[in-house]
């Protein structure tokens, strides 16, 4: 019986995942941010804000690429598919100069409708307001082109930057969070943040008119 019913659900959740908008393509750009999809080409420029930078590496899961090569090849395809879901990554340039100054990704696996979001940036941009503007970008994607109910964030414990992006951009600890320990990180803990579609429209109201969206979607 509780075979049957796992079946059940699993066959929801691809259903579900089916159903909702699938990207072939997307740039979103703001005021000092443009986001679009991340190429193998970036590695070079990626490499050096990442390998071996542990302001970087200590508040991620990924412990980082032992050489460029390994970042190309995880940079030679923007989206990552399967039957629950899919996977975007995408580039944070900003648009003054053009440099690369990290990714963002918006995944909806496992939970169709309900976007994870999770970024880096290279620390010559911090301070700079680009990530706190890549969050409300990839938010505005994932809400009026693939129908996101819901976003959430999940932060270590002490990453303070990290959760004054989300909080700038309405982003609430969840109500039920507690500090949890990540696999293959048995040194860090972190809390869960999430915002709610309604919350997101509420607090974006009037600055969707000054985002230019190049989207194109999967048949």
């Amino acid at each position: 019986m509780v075979a049957i019913v796992v079946a059940i659900l699993v066959a929801i959740m691809v259903k579900s995942a089916s159903e909702q908008p699938v990207l072939a393509y997307a740039s979103i750009e703001g005021e000092d941010v443009l986001l679009r999809p991340v190429l193998a080409t970036d590695a070079d420029a990626a490499y050096p804000l990442i390998h071996e930078r542990p302001e970087v590496l200590d508040w991620l899961v990924w412990q980082g690429p032992d050489t460029v090569d390994v970042l190309r090849d995880a940079y030679g395809q923007w989206i990552k598919s399967s039957d629950n879901g899919h996977d975007y990554q995408f580039a944070v340039i900003e648009t003054r100069t053009g440099a690369f100054a990290g990714t963002i990704c918006l995944r909806f696996v496992d939970h169709p409708f309900v976007g994870d979001i999770g970024y880096w940036l290279g620390r010559p941009f911090w301070g700079s307001g680009l990530m706190t503007e890549a969050v409300f970008l990839v938010g505005h994607l994932a809400v009026s082109r693939l129908a996101a109910k819901k976003l959430f964030a999940e932060v270590f414990l002490g990453n303070d930057r990290s959760c004054r992006v989300l909080e700038k951009n309405g982003y609430e600890r969840s109500a039920d969070s507690h500090p949890r320990v990540i696999e293959g990180r048995p040194d860090r803990e972190e809390w869960a943040y999430e915002l709610a579609r309604e919350r997101y429209l509420e607090l974006a109201d009037g600055r969707a008119g000054r985002i230019e969206t190049t989207v194109r979607l999967a048949p």
